[in-house]
């Protein structure tokens, strides 16, 4: 038997994500269960054990080919009770989903931190450390829409009771001044970006009071992915944008805290999704410079901004080819089986020829894109004729026969499109070739 101290252990970090703020990290033993962690993760956040529940190893929810589901469930399925961690092989930073209750879907984020050893006194699981109150399992969400006591009707006053107490105690009066003589411009950018990404003509994000941390994340939570975004708006205006940006950041000392407090506050607008989007659109009219000045500011702010997946893209279209591959790298280093990161890694290294480093990348992607036969179609579009062209012909044969018995599998009732794209590559982040402005992802390209 295997001594207890040298017996290995995996230290994880788990986070609600209807409150991102708070986290529990939890230490298991590699040779425990999936079953195990379930447990350990109900213990810490207190809930209540009578719900199915399944883990999706690429982090895709009620993905078929990633889950494994605990007891209860009729499926046919990997069992998390029969599934030790050591079986799972996780990288450092990996990133999975523990869903518990298939109805009210709570989803919580699982990001491998580090490994260790037992210590022959401790019982595992257990828990290291520890940030913030376990949020109610269901919380009543009127009550969350109700103001904090002492806070004014218009959300400009905050107390230390507040959710944003303490960045409130520390803006000056001059900066609240200055900050506030920007609103009405900053309301106008903001709500036209709110209309161009969702169509909505007024404000009715459901989660007006989300916390600043959910809005730092940068990504399109709060907008629908079904809608067609409209085009950006032209250099000339996008320039005013950016200008508008900077006297913001500039007047709240660089703090997108400060910024959301007074700001997001007062208008009841997603200011730090316009501030996000903004490089982006930037870049793609040729405005590169404007657009990594904007991108880093933002990001010396909060680091741990969704904005700098775009990093590798926005340094690649300004020429800096090699700050984009070091910038992808960091981001894989955070996320190494994101498939979104890794087809940006396969473009990036097929534009500048390392033909071999992107199919590596492309096959990753594929992998870890699970039963998204959209996602995986585009890859392969990509990635089977960089096959052909290495000499891989029969490689690209037999991946195209998997892929099909693939498709027969996870979606018996879909009818295969084609693997071959007979027209040339447009890629998803270059401009629609219709002419409309937008991203060829999020126009011809973007599935009805």
């Amino acid at each position: 038997m295997e001594a207890s101290h040298t017996q290995p252990t995996v230290v994880v970090r788990v986070r609600p994500r209807h409150a991102p703020d708070v986290w529990r990290e939890i230490e298991l033993l590699e040779r425990q269960t999936l079953h195990d962690l379930h447990s350990a993760i109900q213990d810490a956040f207190e809930l209540d054990d009578e719900h199915l529940y399944a883990f999706y190893l690429n982090n895709r929810p009620f993905d078929k080919l990633f889950n494994y589901e605990g007891p209860g469930t009729k499926r046919e399925t990997r069992r998390t009770e029969d599934t030790s961690l050591a079986a799972l092989e996780l990288k450092q930073n990996k990133r999975f989903l523990y869903l518990f209750d298939f109805g009210d879907e709570l989803r919580h984020e699982v990001r491998v931190l580090r490994r260790g050893a037992r210590q022959s006194e401790a019982s595992y699981p257990r828990i290291v450390a520890s940030h913030g109150k376990a949020p109610e399992q269901y919380p009543d969400w009127n009550e969350l829409d109700a103001p904090d006591p002492g806070e004014e009707e218009d959300g400009e006053e905050h107390t230390h009771a507040c959710a944003h107490g303490e960045v409130a105690s520390r803006i000056s009066a001059e900066v609240r001044q200055a900050l506030e003589q920007l609103i009405p411009e900053v309301e106008s950018c903001a709500a036209a970006n709110r209309v161009r990404w969702t169509g909505q003509s007024t404000s009715d994000v459901e989660d007006d009071d989300a916390d600043v941390g959910d809005d730092l994340e940068g990504d399109d939570d709060d907008y629908d992915v079904h809608f067609k975004p409209g085009p950006p708006p032209p250099p000339a205006e996008l320039k005013r944008h950016y200008g508008l940006a900077k006297d913001l950041l500039q007047h709240a000392g660089g703090d997108l805290g400060v910024i959301h407090v007074v700001v997001e506050h007062s208008i009841d607008e997603n200011v730090i999704g316009w501030l996000c989007h903004l490089p982006d659109d930037l870049s793609q009219a040729e405005l590169h410079e404007p657009a990594l000045d904007l991108a880093q500011a933002l990001l010396a702010s909060e680091p741990q901004l969704g904005l700098r997946r775009s990093m590798p893209r926005l340094l690649m279209r300004a020429g800096h080819p090699d700050q984009a591959l070091a910038a992808l790298d960091e981001c894989l280093i955070q996320e190494p089986d994101d498939t979104e990161l890794l087809l940006d890694a396969g473009d990036l290294q097929a534009t500048l020829g390392n033909t071999d480093q992107a199919i590596v990348s492309y096959r990753a992607a594929l992998n870890w894109a699970g039963s998204d036969l959209e996602l995986r179609e585009e890859i392969l579009e990509t990635l089977l004729p960089l096959l052909e062209k290495t000499g891989q012909r029969d490689e690209a044969s037999r991946l195209v026969r998997s892929e099909q018995q693939l498709v027969e599998r996870v979606a018996p009732w879909a009818v295969a499109t084609p693997l071959r794209r007979e027209q040339p590559k447009v890629g998803r982040n270059d401009p629609c070739p219709c002419g409309s402005g937008k991203k060829f992802k999020k126009c011809c390209g973007k599935p009805d």
